[in-house]
């Protein structure tokens, strides 16, 4: 996939991003490599998706969506605790010894925790409501 990525990086590397999910569950087992949109486990980069990240030429580009991958189309339960789940996988670009990425990811890290945290207080006043309703 990278090699094809490179014979036209101005436009593969978004594609390949596009058509992957760039992260896996940490307890996966062998008879499951992927994640449902609504899982809220523990989840850990793909290599890949790590791989095109440094060698993509717009590494932020690539990053930005990651990001907004996370995202997801459908969900059960609370969409702030899925994207909580995400969380850690910007913490460990923050880390990264590309000093672009990891600021980059340091900026989105904070943005990122303020829309869960807008989430978290959405569902709430939603829960609350529908609990306060009395129906006769």
């Amino acid at each position: 996939m990278l090699e094809w990525a490179h014979e036209k990086p101005e436009t593969r590397f978004l594609q390949l991003v596009r058509a992957m999910r760039p992260w896996q569950s940490v307890n996966r087992d062998a008879s499951n490599d992927s994640v449902d949109d609504d899982h809220a486990g523990p989840v850990q980069w793909n290599s890949m998706a790590l791989r095109i990240l440094h060698e993509a030429p717009e590494p932020l580009e690539i990053l930005k969506e990651y990001i907004d991958g996370f995202h997801p189309s459908g969900w059960s339960g609370s969409l702030a605790g899925i994207l909580e789940s995400r969380v850690p996988l910007i913490e460990r670009l923050t880390l990264d010894p590309d000093k672009l990425i990891a600021e980059a990811a340091a900026t989105a890290l904070g943005s990122f925790k303020e829309q869960i945290e807008h989430m978290r207080e959405w569902e709430a006043r939603e829960s609350r409501e529908r609990d306060e309703r009395f129906e006769w």
